[in-house]
């Protein structure tokens, strides 16, 4: 879900630097305009930070892959079991092609979960609207154009991750705000926003 729609006695800017007491008293702004493509993108990054928190065989791709390996180790077991046992041809036709159209299924799996995402994206009531973030020293303001606002103290995050394309601002396991790097207007700024969330956040992740 992509919108729900302490240090108190020390100094947060400690072992951080000069560059970094410069950055605790900026303003790091930034903006884009939600897409499907977007809101993919950001559910892409979000399952890759989920799943390093996942167990091996419960992480989204390996676990697809592995049920698709199955079937197929399913299928030559059957079709030996089939020849051991006297099954007719035709009867080891059907279950050959029953377990062929499985194992593509299997295969086929992220592509099929793809198109479901996309439509589901497509009824997104934020669909087309620009997005406007503020990130400061104190947490970040969300305002989406003729939708909702808010304000978010870090301490109301559960984590904050840094990815290859963006960042999310999870807070929870299942709600965070997506802000995609191109939503800034520099990579200086990228770069204070991962400072700044550095500093504040419980839980930095830096994954880029």
């Amino acid at each position: 879900m992509l919108y729900s729609l302490s240090l108190e006695d020390q100094d947060s800017t400690a072992g951080y630097g000069e560059h970094a007491v410069m950055i605790e008293h900026r303003t790091v702004d930034a903006s884009y305009q939600i897409t499907v493509d977007e809101l993919l993108s950001a559910h892409s990054m979000a399952t890759k930070v989920m799943n390093k928190r996942r167990p091996w065989l419960l992480r989204q791709k390996r676990g697809d892959r592995l049920v698709a390996g199955l079937m197929v180790v399913l299928m030559f077991l059957c079709l030996a079991f089939s020849l051991v046992f006297g099954i007719g041809t035709s009867g080891q036709h059907v279950l050959l092609g029953v377990f062929l159209v499985l194992t593509l299924i299997g295969f086929c799996l992220p592509w099929i979960f793809k198109g479901v995402m996309r439509r589901r994206f497509k009824n997104t009531p934020a669909l087309g609207k620009t997005v406007h973030f503020s990130i400061d020293a104190e947490g970040v303001e969300l305002r989406i154009e003729g939708l909702s606002e808010s304000a978010n103290k870090w301490p109301g995050y559960l984590r904050v991750a840094r990815t290859a394309k963006g960042y999310l601002f999870f807070q929870n396991e299942q709600v965070y705000n997506w802000l995609p790097s191109r939503a800034f207007s520099s990579d200086r700024d990228a770069d204070a926003a991962a400072t700044l969330a550095s500093m504040h956040a419980a839980e930095y992740l830096d994954l880029s």
